[in-house]
């Protein structure tokens, strides 16, 4: 009686542990593909993929940092069925966008495009909105024309008529200079014993009469470096051992470490983000000239 005993409490304690074991295996696959995982619908090129992801806590900063450096080649549209701005990675992705500096980010590059990215309408659309920004369409303009709106645009000041320019002398040996007109993207760079055309991606404009120029395109003609800090929303630019800080919508510069007030500050217009011409260029060395008669401003080296 006694065996028969121990066998029945055998039996019901392999008949326990089987139990056990199946409850773990089919409830542990369940729990991963419910939480440990992400299903990530995203544009790669002209394809759109669907993919589960694990470790979404630790996995999400990729996301927004492969964005970032592949935009608009690549670019997240939704998470678990729902936008991503709408996900719980959302800040994660968001913050990690510039992740990869201006060497390797898109959006370093071109702070104003995040606007775009943040909105939601225009997820998987990356490849028309780069393709409205390289013509010049600023980021209000592409919001309207990829939402559809018949809304009649804003005027900005930027002519649509062949820019008006004047005859130009020859440049001195090793001169280089550069020649802007207002409300023109197109202008004139002297190198090499030559002049030769640029076009920059929004038009020079006055604001409470300041020159305003696009962020890049006129400084590093002259060899500076010119720097997006993302995070505390500055401007650098550099140039030998001159170093000016410019925070957008701030008059409070620095130069070379010490501060010093500006007439306008740095500030995002039509989408573009725009700094004083005069207050920069001087500050690294250039001389700036305004004339009237053709709206040119003319930067040379001292």
């Amino acid at each position: 009686m006694k065996k028969r005993f121990l066998r029945s409490i055998t039996v019901k304690l392999i008949a326990m542990f089987t139990l056990a074991a199946l409850a773990v295996a089919v409830v542990a696959p369940m729990a991963w593909a419910g939480e440990g995982t992400i299903k990530v619908k995203y544009r790669l090129g002209k394809d759109i993929v669907i993919e589960n992801f694990p470790n979404p806590s630790e996995y999400a900063w990729n996301l927004g940092a492969q964005m970032g450096e592949r935009y608009p080649t690549q670019e997240v549209i939704e998470i678990d069925g729902v936008p991503w701005q709408d996900s719980p990675y959302a800040e994660v992705i968001k913050e990690n966008l510039t992740f990869y500096g201006e060497t390797g980010s898109y959006f370093a590059r071109h702070p104003e495009l995040i606007e775009i990215a943040l909105d939601k309408r225009f997820n998987g659309k990356g490849a028309e909105v780069w393709s409205l920004f390289s013509q010049g369409k600023s980021v209000d303009e592409i919001k309207q024309i990829l939402s559809g709106s018949s809304e009649k645009q804003p005027e900005t000041g930027v002519s649509k008529d062949k820019p008006v320019t004047k005859e130009l002398p020859p440049p001195e040996p090793g001169e280089i200079s550069v020649v802007l007109y207002l409300n023109q993207k197109d202008y004139s760079v002297a190198r090499d014993g030559t002049w030769r055309k640029a076009s920059l991606d929004a038009a020079p404009t006055v604001d409470n009469k300041r020159t305003m120029v696009p962020l890049r395109g006129v400084m590093e003609q002259f060899g500076a470096s010119v720097e997006w800090l993302p995070e505390s929303k500055q401007i650098k630019v550099r140039l030998e051992d001159k170093e000016v800080v410019l925070t957008l919508g701030s008059t409070e510069a620095l130069v070379n470490g010490q501060a010093a007030k500006l007439d306008v500050p740095a500030k995002v217009i039509n989408g573009r983000t725009l700094i004083p011409l005069r207050f920069v260029s001087e500050q690294i060395g250039m001389n700036v000239i305004w004339e009237g008669k053709t709206q040119s401003i003319t930067i040379k080296q001292k």
